[in-house]
């Protein structure tokens, strides 16, 4: 990490490109792929457009939770991705500071709403307000404590923890319904793995783009140019960590549903990569 901040403002800053459209990079992080490359509006463009996968999926779940009359808790998880999908690609665009924070928060915003999901999925009644409080002050407190630090390592230690929690909990569950509901706990390991291992895969290559960034931008400059992009591997990332985000929102709609025992009224499709929950 201590490379993306510092080596890669350097190269970035002796990088021949026509002009900087949205000014000087602000951001704390310059990612490895180079700047103003393939259009003076975006400086990342393969970083940029990949969110439009977080995008599609996010507007995807919502329509789905709508029509197949599932609870609002869900419909916020994936506007809180989609909000992340947005302010990413607003932050790979321009590298402004100011995106960089609408892209990074509302990750821990939107993680908070899973949590509050894993955490009440159990639950039939009652408002959780306590949870909600709880959840609240996290977030409040790693956007002041973010802000006066700006330190990236900070944040991705923030939403480690979250993301860890919400592992642990999704396990606890399974344990529980495995006891009870063979096929529910089949079609649940089903989702759990392919969502670890979305973002396991996803994980790795951000390191590999991180650690390995000379490499990969040298072998980039010799392979044709319609080969390059397959070497941008933060682009992966955004792929990768869309698919787990989505799996991750629909394991718990699935949750749910086996908690209320309303599952029989659903069945689970899998379309390729996609996975939904329909009547």
């Amino acid at each position: 990490m201590e490379y993306i901040q510092q080596k890669l403002k350097q190269q970035h800053h002796h990088t021949a490109v026509p002009e900087y459209y949205w000014g000087e990079a602000t951001s704390t992080i310059d990612w490895c792929e180079e700047n103003y490359v393939l259009c003076k509006y975006i400086a990342e463009f393969w970083n940029t457009v990949t969110n439009l996968v977080f995008m599609a999926l996010a507007a995807y779940g919502i329509w789905k939770v709508r029509s197949t009359k599932q609870e609002n808790r869900f419909v916020f998880c994936y506007i809180g991705m989609l909000i992340v999908g947005i302010g990413s690609w607003l932050f790979h665009m321009t590298l402004q500071y100011q995106w960089q924070l609408a892209d990074e928060l509302p990750m821990v915003y939107c993680t908070c709403i899973c949590i509050y999901c894993a955490l009440r999925a159990d639950v039939k009644t009652g408002s959780g307000v306590f949870v909600t409080l709880a959840l609240f002050a996290y977030s409040a407190i790693v956007t002041l404590v973010y802000l006066q630090i700006r330190e990236p390592v900070f944040h991705q230690i923030a939403y480690g923890l979250e993301v860890f929690l919400v592992l642990i909990r999704s396990m606890m569950h399974q344990i529980e319904i495995k006891k009870t509901n063979q096929r529910a706990y089949k079609e649940m390991q089903n989702l759990f793995w392919l969502g670890v291992g979305a973002f396991g895969v996803s994980f790795a290559l951000w390191n590999v783009d991180n650690i390995f960034c000379p490499q990969l931008r040298a072998m980039r400059n010799v392979l044709p140019g319609v080969l390059a992009p397959l070497l941008q591997l933060h682009a992966y990332w955004h792929i990768g960590t869309a698919l787990g985000c989505y799996v991750s929102i629909v394991y718990q709609q699935y949750l749910r549903l086996v908690m209320l025992n309303k599952i029989d009224n659903y069945r689970l499709r899998r379309l390729v990569l996609a996975v939904r929950i329909s009547n």
